[in-house]
């Protein structure tokens, strides 16, 4: 069985990642559009462009909460629950930021090789790009200030 593994340091106290990690408009600015909420048995979906038979649909299920320190939950594909993956976010607290891992497990078989390279690629410009985006807007503008008609741009933040 492959994981992807992560670990980034954003200079944002744990609270704001985990915002960014937790509300729903932030998730949906980095990551897909969503309903989910921070609730342990939450049933959430994340909604992204359908490709390469998926449906475009993540089905999770909120798993474990530790705020702000931990969130796990659930993530299926087609299967509506058949070998789920395990998404599981750590925030530690660093100075005067925030130390942030996922674990992203539960990757398996030939197909898994593909998923794991695929994913882990949006994963990473989601570390690297879209995370510190969101983090740096809702420090500037507000957690509620977000276009809604689109996704941040660097030059929403004067880049």
């Amino acid at each position: 069985m492959a994981k992807i593994e992560l670990e980034a340091f954003y200079p944002y106290p744990i609270e704001h990642v985990w915002t960014a990690l937790t509300d729903s408009e932030s998730l949906a600015q980095w990551l897909m559009e969503n309903n989910f909420k921070a609730e342990v048995g939450y049933q959430c979906k994340f909604w992204a462009k359908p490709m390469m038979g998926w449906d475009g649909v993540a089905r999770c299920v909120v798993l474990e909460i530790d705020k702000p320190h931990k969130l796990v939950w659930s993530q299926c594909g087609n299967d509506e629950g058949k070998d789920p993956f395990i998404i599981t976010w750590t925030l530690k607290e660093e100075g005067k930021g925030t130390r942030i891992s996922l674990v992203h497990d539960g990757i398996k078989g030939l197909q898994g090789i593909l998923i794991k390279k695929v994913m882990g690629d949006g994963w990473k410009r989601m570390f690297d790009q879209k995370i510190p985006l969101v983090l740096e807007y809702a420090v500037k503008n507000g957690w509620h200030q977000f276009p809604k008609d689109r996704k941040l741009t660097p030059s929403d933040c004067g880049h």
